[in-house]
């Protein structure tokens, strides 16, 4: 029997309008830029403790995800299947494998429409720990950094998606107390079953589009994060990433399901509310967007309330 002596307990469950408080409550260092307009409804429900942690996350737009795993952890993503095929780095994952998020340092994923799964970190130790109890080679944690997506095989993944579902309705409906009679299932069975699974073959994802496309794409993403104020043109980007506008234009919709354009403007338009929420109620909205390189007001206005379902006005009127 691995010895274990920690009890886990609910950290979070609530859902959200506000990507920004969204992150915040997940507690990753994320950045994440709504692609597809409309009201945000975002969910996250997580528990565990210090050596493991699980969050069920729900979105209902398509984002671009970059950012960080928690530092000091393994790191692993399970969507619902009906999640669809997402994008990771640039890879296409199909639906329901098994997804490393410790494979690189930076983490780097879309989703073209509403996105459900779950995500649970282990310490290194918890691993050791479990690996040595399951008889594998003490290399056997270290390797785990070299693969990216493990494919469903047989039926291992599965009856981990019916644990991790049933360890959250215990959470949500029975609380600490509930997790508390549940605490063999949380640090001895899940930790068994993603450790078989990460024991198969993994899963090479393929690269959906040309290499110079991508590179192209990578360049132009990189150089919009260099310049967010003010932001590069499509035409300048084309000059400055030495590719044509077609070539732009089809590795960002091949990515995120929407043209260069659209993908600036909702990035812009992610900062000037991500700025309003920081600022709070004192905020003045015509400083923030001209900041932001929104010159006409009405214009500005129209496109934020198209993006995220509300008004700039109403945004500081959920901070009173």
């Amino acid at each position: 029997m691995m010895a274990h002596d920690k009890t886990p307990t609910i950290l979070i469950n609530q859902s959200f309008n506000s990507i920004d408080h969204w992150s915040q409550a997940i507690g990753w260092d994320m950045d994440f830029r709504q692609i597809e307009p409309g009201l945000l409804n975002a969910r996250a429900v997580g528990f565990g403790h210090a050596g493991i942690m699980v969050m069920r996350v729900e979105l209902n737009r398509s984002f671009h995800q970059l950012g960080s795993p928690p530092a000091g952890f393994k790191t692993f993503g399970l969507p619902d299947e009906e999640s669809g095929t997402l994008r990771w780095g640039g890879a296409e994952t199909p639906p329901g494998v098994l997804i490393n998020f410790s494979y690189e340092e930076e983490l780097d994923c879309v989703n073209q429409g509403p996105m459900g799964g779950y995500i649970f970190s282990f310490s290194e130790d918890a691993l050791n720990r479990a690996s040595e109890t399951l008889g594998l080679d003490s290399g056997f944690v270290g390797r785990i950094q070299e693969n990216r997506f493990w494919a469903p095989r047989g039926n291992e993944h599965e009856h981990l998606r019916q644990v991790l579902r049933a360890l959250e309705k215990v959470a949500v409906c029975d609380g600490d107390e509930g997790l508390e009679q549940w605490e063999k299932v949380f640090n001895i069975d899940l930790i068994t079953l993603v450790i078989r699974i990460l024991t198969m073959d993994s899963f090479t994802a393929k690269q959906a589009a040309p290499r110079f496309r991508n590179r192209a794409m990578n360049r132009a993403l990189k150089i919009m994060n260099e310049h967010d104020v003010p932001s590069p043109s499509i035409e300048a980007l084309c000059t400055m990433v030495g590719a044509s506008w077609t070539t732009l234009e089809r590795a960002f919709k091949n990515e995120f399901g929407v043209a260069p354009k659209q993908y600036v403007k909702s990035k812009r338009l992610a900062a000037v509310k991500s700025e309003l929420i920081k600022t709070g109620p004192d905020a003045v909205i015509s400083n923030v967007a001209h900041h932001w390189g929104f010159r006409h007001l009405s214009s500005f206005a129209k496109d934020y309330r198209k993006q995220f379902g509300e008004l700039p006005s109403e945004t500081l009127g959920h901070l009173k």
